[in-house]
C-alpha cells in the first residue's frame, strides 16, 4: 500500500463544509486537490498474472472490527464498505462478454473437418486494476490531570467529561472520513462530465423537447426548480437512466467493459429534492407513480461562496464542485482547473465509488513534567473511484 499525504486536503474539506475557518484553511468554496484522495486504480498489464488469476482462487482478507459507536451521522454512509467487502476492491479483475459463434451441431456436414473449432484456444477477455493508495490521518487530544481534578468535585463527573472529549475526537475523525466520501462523489461528478462524457445536461434536453423556452439559460436555474413541468421531466430522465443501467452497455461508463447495474445510488442536491417534495409529491394524488428512490445531500463541496458572504447553502455554492489543476491528469478530467456549476444530482453504481477503514486504533502517552496525557486516534483508509462502472451527473445546463 502506498501512503498518501492528505492532511491539507482534509483541512480544506472540513472547512468548506462548515463554512468557516478550520486550522489553516478558509471556509469558503475553493479549488481542492481531489487527485490526492481518489484512487482511480493502476492497470495491470502482466498477461502471466492475468492467466494465473484464472487458475488460482483469489484470496480475500476476512476480518471486521467495529471500533466505536459515534454520534456524528455521516452523509455518505452508502459508500462505506467493510473490510470483507473491500477484499474485492483492492484488486479488480474485469471479465468481458465472450464471443458468440455458429453452433455446427444442428447442421453437421459429411466429411467436414471441425478440428479448427474444437481445439482452438478461446482466451477470456480480462483486464485488471490495482487500488493501492492508503491515506493515514490522526486526531490528537491532550488531558491535564491537575486541571481536571480541580474542575470536578467527583471522579464520575470527570470521567463523563473525558468521555465526551474522546467522543469528539472520534467524531472529528468520522467527520473527516465523511468529507473524504464527499470528495469521492465530487470526483465522480467531474469524471462523468469531463472524462467519460456521461453527464445529462437537463436544460439542454428540456429545451430540445420544448418543455422550457428556448431563451432559458442556467441563470434561470432557481426559477426552473419552481417549474412543475421541468421537475417532472427531471424525474423522468433520472428514472430512465436508472432503468437503462439494467442493460449491460457502455453508455454510462468509460467504455472499457459492458456493465449491468442493478444496484445503484442516487444523490440529489437539497435544492432539487425539496423542489420535488413540495412542488410535485405534495400536489400529486398518486405520487408513487412519480417517486424515485434517492438520498438528499445539502451541498457537494462547500456551504459558503466567499469569505465576505454571510449566506450559507445558497443554490450556486451548494451545486458547485471545483478542482485545482492537476498536471498528472489523474482523474482524466484534464490538467487545468475544473469548475462545474448547477450539479443537482448524481447516480452511480455501488461499485464505482467506495471507501474502507482498514485500521482504527488509539495510542497514548504520559508527559510527567507537564502532568498530562496525549491520546492519538489513528485511521488508515483506502478510497477508490472506478469509472468502469456507471456514473452519471445530472447538470442543470
Amino acid at each position: 500500500m502506498q501512503l498518501k499525504d492528505v492532511k491539507v486536503l482534509t483541512q480544506m474539506a472540513v472547512a468548506q463544509t462548515m463554512g468557516h475557518e478550520y486550522m489553516t484553511q478558509n471556509g469558503y468554496l475553493t479549488e481542492i486537490p481531489a487527485e490526492k484522495l481518489a484512487d482511480v486504480g493502476r492497470d495491470i498489464a502482466d498477461s502471466a498474472m492475468l492467466t494465473e488469476k484464472f487458475t488460482k482462487a483469489l484470496s480475500v482478507i476476512m476480518a471486521r472490527r467495529e471500533i466505536y459507536a459515534d454520534e456524528f451521522k455521516p452523509l455518505y454512509g452508502d459508500i462505506m464498505v467493510t473490510r470483507e467487502e473491500w477484499g474485492g476492491y483492492i484488486e479488480r479483475d474485469y471479465i468481458d462478454f465472450a464471443d458468440i459463434m455458429d453452433d455446427p451441431v444442428m447442421n453437421l456436414e459429411d466429411g467436414k473437418d471441425y478440428s479448427a473449432i474444437e481445439h482452438k484456444f478461446y482466451k477470456p477477455k480480462v483486464s485488471s486494476k490495482l487500488f493501492e493508495e492508503g491515506k493515514a490521518i490522526m486526531v490528537p487530544m491532550s488531558y491535564q490531570r491537575a486541571a481536571l481534578t480541580e474542575a470536578f468535585n467527583s471522579y464520575d463527573g470527570m470521567n463523563a467529561f473525558l468521555s465526551k472529549i474522546r467522543q469528539k475526537a472520534h467524531d472529528t475523525l468520522k467527520f473527516a472520513l465523511d468529507r473524504y466520501a464527499g470528495i469521492l462523489v465530487e470526483c465522480g461528478i467531474a469524471i462523468s462530465d469531463k472524462a467519460t462524457k456521461t453527464a445529462i445536461h437537463l436544460l439542454t434536453e428540456a429545451k430540445a423537447e420544448g418543455i422550457v423556452a428556448a431563451e432559458t439559460t442556467s441563470d434561470d436555474a432557481e426559477k426552473l426548480l419552481n417549474n412543475k413541468d421541468f421537475l417532472l421531466f427531471v424525474l423522468r430522465r433520472m428514472s430512465q437512466v436508472r432503468s437503462n443501467m439494467l442493460v449491460p452497455s457502455l453508455a454510462y461508463n468509460n467504455q472499457n467493459l459492458a456493465v449491468q447495474s442493478d444496484r445503484n445510488i442516487l444523490y440529489l442536491n437539497t435544492w432539487l429534492s425539496r423542489a420535488i417534495q413540495f412542488g410535485i409529491y405534495s400536489a400529486t394524488f398518486n405520487k408513487d407513480d412519480v417517486t424515485i428512490e434517492y438520498k438528499e445531500i445539502p451541498m457537494w463541496q462547500a456551504s459558503k461562496a466567499a469569505a465576505a458572504s454571510e449566506t450559507l447553502f445558497d443554490y450556486a455554492t451548494s451545486t458547485t464542485v471545483s478542482f485545482a489543476a492537476d498536471t498528472t491528469n489523474k482523474l482524466g478530467i484534464g490538467t487545468e482547473p475544473v469548475k462545474i456549476n448547477n450539479v443537482i444530482g448524481f447516480l452511480f453504481d455501488y461499485r464505482a465509488i467506495g471507501m474502507c477503514v482498514f485500521k482504527e486504533y488509539a495510542t497514548s502517552n504520559y508527559t510527567a513534567c507537564g502532568d498530562f496525557w496525549n491520546e492519538f486516534t489513528h485511521s488508515l483508509t483506502n478510497q477508490l473511484v472506478d469509472s468502469t462502472f456507471p456514473m452519471v451527473a445530472f447538470i442543470l445546463d
